[in-house]
């Protein structure tokens, strides 16, 4: 997917080309939420819903969290703003999904200060499983790829063997196991940055983590019971 990741990397070069006169004239000055003590709250962003919602569920009000992608917002197509940008400039942790979706996130990070940015990859807190593909399954098929075609001669091989390269799943938030050494990681990192609530944010966690054993339990259940081991999607 050769354009598709030249026209990105493009786009991220201008947005951080404006992000760097944005931040010279506001001169970067990392201003956040502040604790009824008078100190300042860890600045937590993400990139999308479940990691915001898992950091909400652990830390309730004791950190300031916001998310980059609106619900029901695309990864894949999401073009980041320069306030996008220096979001993730200022905070103290950045929790995203990692993978193919997020190569605007790398290019972000590879172009910025993240010294002080405490990173966390939901890919890296589980074992993923590769994408299954079968007969019938249809691709996507964005403007990108309608314009690779009109170069489908120039690269036929290589496109050949991108098609059946092994892709991880990176929707690994939809396991509840999965969730829960994401739910524990998440815990563990903001105990780090913010060592006072420590024992605010294990609490949540088990309290947490006892929901989503209980979810999983139930997903068992049904699976268990049912007729037919298959599931059916109409859309992803």
């Amino acid at each position: 997917m050769k354009f598709r990741k030249t026209y990105k990397r493009k786009q991220a070069a201008v947005l951080l080309s404006v992000f760097l006169l944005v931040t010279s004239v506001a001169g970067c000055q990392r201003v956040g939420a502040v604790k009824e003590t008078g100190e300042e709250k860890v600045n937590v962003v993400t990139t999308i819903f479940p990691q915001y919602d898992f950091v909400r569920q652990i830390a309730g009000d004791n950190v300031e969290v916001s998310m980059l992608l609106k619900p029901g917002e695309e990864t894949h197509s999401y073009e980041p703003t320069p306030q996008d940008i220096l979001k993730i400039q200022n905070c103290d942790l950045f929790i995203y999904v990692g993978g193919e979706n997020d190569e605007w996130v790398e290019d972000i990070l590879d172009s910025i200060d993240t010294e002080h940015i405490r990173l966390l990859r939901l890919i890296d807190c589980v074992d993923t499983v590769n994408e299954e593909h079968v007969e019938g399954m249809k691709e996507e098929r964005g403007h990108e790829h309608e314009e690779e075609e009109e170069h489908e001669h120039e690269h036929g091989e290589e496109e050949h063997e991108t098609h059946e390269t092994l892709t991880p799943d990176e929707h690994v938030w939809t396991s509840p196991k999965n969730a829960i050494a994401i739910v524990e990681q998440i815990a563990d990192v903001l105990g780090e940055l913010d060592p006072e609530q420590t024992a605010v944010y294990e609490e949540n966690e088990k309290a947490y983590v006892s929901l989503l054993e209980e979810l999983d339990d139930e997903f068992r259940e049904v699976v268990s019971s049912a007729k037919r081991d298959v599931l059916l999607f109409g859309d992803r």
